[in-house]
């Protein structure tokens, strides 16, 4: 007879137990960070990326018409007009020209460019013939991978549906597409004088940027080395003191970016000025821009920027002021060395 022999099997104890799980959740604590890292790294490979065809886009462009496209053609809501007011509005973002040199002739092919992209227009200028009605409201609510971050997680798509200042029209209920690339610009100068680029007097053409409603630049205007001076810079799809932006077409306060800011308020801001306080209430928010205008990301310590000759670099949040508004300008006389 054959006798059967078990053994018994000595189980964990508390104590063992929870010290295995003290060891795990270090390890998790660890690596998550690690982990983190990497995948931003490889975000922001992809926004480099997306704004490296945004400059090449830009390059092409010029080397078929020999001017670079403009940051968008005939805005009906600055508050006055250089060289008069324009005859109609189409309120086009120039991204929508640039369309061919990214690899979406199809949606550029759709675009009526007998119509207006947007149809804001509070000064009562003829508008070109309104986006809904031309079926401009269809192709400027397209969320087009390429105008987007991987790092933002805000709404790509405007709030403002039916109009107002931030929609594409009261007659589409379609919501516009928003962007976290813009056109380098003179944001202040954009929103208070209408063709501004295009203005003569001396002091103003010290602080041009690159684009502007109806400019028309060319590489040899930027004096200042195509390596020193923006061309597209990016910006958070939310915007504190505004609606935010979008790429197709221009709505009140979409007037481009700039490293300095309309209101001085540099890269990343997300505080609001002290002197806003009577009127503006939301608290500082990590990836809400405080200010229309203003450059910003959810990359750590800064924002990325594209600059004339194509190259992509990255701007620290904590450069002075003054560096990051001679970034923007293409001709006053001042290099930039190490920014």
């Amino acid at each position: 007879m054959r006798r059967s022999c078990r053994h018994g099997r000595r189980a964990f104890t508390l104590v063992e137990l929870l010290v295995v799980i003290a060891i795990i959740g270090i390890l998790i604590a660890l690596l998550l960070p690690a982990v983190q890292a990497a995948r931003e790294s490889a975000r922001r490979s992809s926004c480099t990326n997306n704004l490296k065809q945004i400059g090449l886009a830009a390059q092409n462009y010029f080397d078929a018409i020999r001017v670079l496209p403009p940051a968008g053609l005939n805005y009906g809501w600055p508050s006055a007009y250089y060289d008069g007011k324009p005859t109609n509005v189409t309120n086009l973002n120039g991204f929508m020209l640039m369309l061919p040199f990214m690899e979406q002739q199809a949606v550029y092919a759709k675009y009526n460019f007998n119509g207006s992209a947007g149809a804001y227009d509070p000064n009562a200028i003829p508008l070109a013939m309104d986006p809904a009605s031309c079926g401009n409201d269809v192709i400027v609510s397209m969320q087009l991978p390429i105008f987007y971050c991987p790092s933002d997680d805000g709404p790509r798509a405007q709030p403002s549906s039916g109009g107002g200042d931030y929609g594409i029209s009261p007659n589409s209920q379609r919501f516009g597409a928003r962007t976290c690339y813009e056109f380098s610009t003179n944001p202040g100068y954009e929103l208070s004088y209408g063709n501004s680029w295009n203005y003569g007097a001396a002091n103003w053409k010290t602080t041009r940027a690159l684009f502007g409603m109806n400019s028309a630049s060319r590489l040899d205007d930027v004096k200042d080395g195509t390596s020193h001076s923006t061309a597209f810079i990016e910006t958070t799809l939310l915007v504190g003191n505004g609606g935010g932006n979008t790429w197709g077409y221009r709505g009140w306060v979409m007037t481009g970016v700039s490293l300095y800011g309309a209101a001085g308020t540099g890269v990343n801001g997300w505080t609001a000025p002290a002197s806003w306080s009577s009127w503006y209430s939301a608290p500082p928010t990590v990836g809400m821009v405080v200010e229309w205008g203003s450059a910003a990301s959810l990359h750590p310590g800064g924002c990325q920027a594209t600059m004339a000759d194509g190259s992509v670099q990255f701007i620290s949040e904590v450069a002075d002021l003054l560096t990051l508004a001679r970034l923007g300008y293409i001709a006053d006389g001042n290099t930039l060395v190490g920014f």
